[in-house]
């Protein structure tokens, strides 16, 4: 969000990630005479039952009180609209606040702004996702009370094109499952199109292994939602097979199979024929930025490997089964970045690895940078939040450093 203050009373506030084709009745700007018409605005877009007085105090003071904070922090919670409860846990420095009432007073500042800052995303966020909600529901009740019936209403084609457009909102919504009813729907609409049903069963399979993703998630639900995707993804191979999306649909699916199996031989088994995949999907286009992206993701699980399933690696496959190691990794991943450098999901990844490098100065780079691309689907939120966590501990781990460093110059001046 950006807060611009215009000549004698005039604000404007804009909200570069609101998408205005969504917003019509809504832009993603406007201009407010005073600070009370914004706190209206958004508290009655948000549906948050937040006193003006207490926004006031949260934007403009330099010192936030702990029942202000907590009061607000309470009160977004129950605006998600919603949202899964996980994807929008609050960040390391706003806890700092929250619940650590003796932070150092020469930190105060530093947190506070940060907090605020998280606010004003928070409220940005519930905003965006409160539209495609609301058109969302919209678009159920109508199609309930026969309003928008694609067979009577428009052709084929435009209603396929319609379904892809929820579905691609919903994703973007972080709501996989019901992304992934829009894409099947859409192709069984253009059942007697091998090519584009096989696009629509690639994209309903990545929205259900994502949907395993939820923190939370139990295995046996975890390995359901993937068999499932792992089917859809074979029978788009099979519909269209120099498609390099079904493969990696399939390779998503495997991976996560893969994670969930008990059995070491199984495990093994599952992370090859990934791997084959993804090699497949590559082969078919070597510039798919995706494709690169899952290989190095595919290198990183490698490179965790225990010795037992590394043995069995050797046993089962002749050592011919590509070894993990992080350098491979970052190679893969700085590829997906140069093909795509607007994709968050990829500079996170990158950085992560530098993470685990121990180059955190690199890895925090990357970081950086991702915070202002847009959240395109549910595992790209969680990337985020990943990113979010490892640059406040990193900026802790600065502190503390700080702290101790005056502790010794004071000690040495004594």
């Amino acid at each position: 969000m950006v807060i611009e203050k215009k000549p004698e009373t005039s604000y404007r506030f804009s909200f570069p990630n609101v998408n205005n084709d969504l917003s019509r009745k809504n832009p993603a700007s406007k201009t407010f005479e005073t600070f009370e018409e914004f706190c209206s605005f958004w508290l009655k877009e948000a549906h948050c039952n937040i006193q003006p007085k207490v926004l006031r105090r949260i934007f403009t003071d330099s010192h936030i009180s702990f029942k202000d904070a907590k009061n607000i922090i309470l009160t977004l919670e129950k605006a998600r609209y919603g949202v899964h409860s996980k994807l929008q846990s609050l960040p390391m420095f706003a806890q700092q606040l929250l619940f650590e009432n003796s932070v150092i007073k020469e930190h105060h500042v530093k947190i506070t702004r940060a907090f605020q800052t998280h606010i004003l995303s928070r409220i940005s966020n519930i905003f965006t996702h409160g539209d495609n909600y609301r058109f969302i529901q919209e678009q159920r009740c109508q199609e309930k009370q026969g309003l928008r019936k694609a067979d009577s209403v428009v052709d084929t084609h435009t209603a396929y094109k319609r379904l892809i457009e929820l579905g691609e909102m919903k994703e973007r919504a972080l709501d996989p499952e019901a992304a992934a009813e829009d894409f099947l729907k859409a192709a069984d609409l253009i059942a007697n199109n091998p090519i584009l049903r096989a696009e629509c069963l690639s994209r309903a399979s990545k929205q259900l292994s994502d949907r395993s993703y939820i923190p939370s998630t139990p295995m046996p639900v975890v390995r359901l939602y993937n068999e499932r995707a792992l089917e859809l993804a074979l029978e788009a191979i099979a519909l269209h097979p120099e498609s390099p999306y079904g493969h990696a649909a399939a390779c998503v699916s495997r991976g996560r199979l893969a994670v969930a199996a008990t059995n070491s031989k199984a495990k093994v088994a599952l992370a090859k024929k990934a791997q084959d995949d993804v090699y497949e999907a590559l082969r078919l286009d070597p510039n798919f930025d995706m494709a690169h992206h899952l290989l190095g993701r595919w290198t990183v699980e490698m490179t965790g490997l225990n010795p037992l399933v590394r043995g069995i690696v050797a046993l089962v496959f002749n050592a011919h089964f590509m070894p993990g190691n992080y350098q491979e990794a970052k190679r893969r991943f700085e590829i997906a970045v140069k093909l795509a450098p607007d994709r968050m999901v990829h500079r996170v990844e990158l950085g992560r690895t530098f993470w685990r490098m121990g180059e955190k100065r690199r890895a925090v780079r990357h970081f950086r940078r991702s915070l202002g691309m847009a959240v395109e689907d549910l595992n790209s939120q969680l990337l985020l939040e990943e990113a979010e966590i490892l640059l406040s501990e990193y900026r802790r781990s600065g502190m503390e450093a700080e702290v101790q460093r005056r502790k010794r110059d004071g000690g040495g001046g004594g």
